[in-house]
């Protein structure tokens, strides 16, 4: 379709140099344009509109009463910021990222649920609680074969909460006492452990995550100084019921690895010896 007598190249050009002119408001500093509000600011949306009414056959004053329909601003003036109405579900609640009544409606719904499946499953586990749950809590001689200078002796302080027969949690602390080359390594871990019981004897597997602490004393260096860096270990054992109250753990090993140690990492592997007062 040929385009109005009134749509003049003249016209086309103005127009062109309006939305090159608006386009340069992204590229001032400080803006960060969301992509719909950029393409409404460079001009991307109106100025596609314009030359489809051209083609469409529209004069220059429909066009232009157009885009000042879609844009909200009168020609020649600066284009405001676009206001974004997230959507709405037929509730009239926001469904946006952003929605703060959302927000706080999923969050309500969540504690609920939690507090649904904790007082659920309290209410199930209340029959076996007292003959399942084990509560220990321990001391250990450690060994940790250092990889990074001399081994190191020392001790450690450990505890465990099974809150079902097999399935529970392990917090561990392993403090470097003797130390040749005046290098201590130190760790804080807790996670979670699955047992198995035969009689007295009850193996185990954990998974420990948490902090390591590398330290230089002075001695062989000319200050002391330390360092943390996060880690993670995989390990297991042998606890021993020598009495109701009393465990034995036979040994204990845990794997670790400091992975952001420079430059490629700590993979010490630390062995406790220990006995642990238990509460059932």
């Amino acid at each position: 379709m040929a385009q109005h007598q009134s749509v003049t190249a003249e016209y086309i050009a103005e127009l062109n140099t309006r939305f090159q002119t608006k386009a340069k408001r992204v590229e001032e500093p400080g803006l960060d344009w969301p992509k719909v509000q950029k393409r409404m600011v460079t001009g991307t949306y109106p100025y596609k509109t314009a030359l489809d009414r051209m083609e469409q056959g529209w004069t220059h004053d429909e066009i232009e009463t157009e885009l000042r329909e879609r844009t909200g601003f009168e020609a020649g003036h600066p284009l405001p910021l676009p206001r974004v109405i997230p959507p709405q579900n037929s509730l009239g609640i926001t469904n946006s990222l952003g929605g703060s009544l959302l927000k706080r409606h999923a969050f309500i719904c969540c504690v609920a649920c939690v507090l649904s499946l904790a007082t659920w499953s309290h209410a199930q586990a209340v029959p076996t609680a007292s003959s399942t749950s084990e509560i220990q809590i321990g001391a250990a001689g450690t060994f940790i074969n250092s990889d990074y200078g001399k081994n190191q002796k020392g001790f450690s302080v450990y505890g465990d909460y099974d809150f079902f027969h097999n399935v529970g949690i392990e917090g561990d602390i392993h403090f470097a006492l003797i130390t040749p080359d005046d290098i201590s390594e130190n760790s804080y871990l807790l996670g979670p452990r699955y047992s198995w019981h035969y009689k007295r004897f009850h193996p185990y597997a954990k998974a420990l995550f948490g902090i390591g602490r590398f330290g230089l004393q002075q001695g062989y260096h000319p200050s002391a100084s330390t360092s943390t860096f996060g880690q993670f270990a995989l390990g297991g054992g042998l606890d021993f019921q020598a009495s109701r109250h009393i465990n034995v753990r036979a040994f204990d090993v845990e794997f670790q690895r400091w992975p952001n140690f420079p430059p490629n990492g700590l993979s010490p592997i630390v062995y406790n010896f220990g006995v642990a007062y238990v509460l059932r």
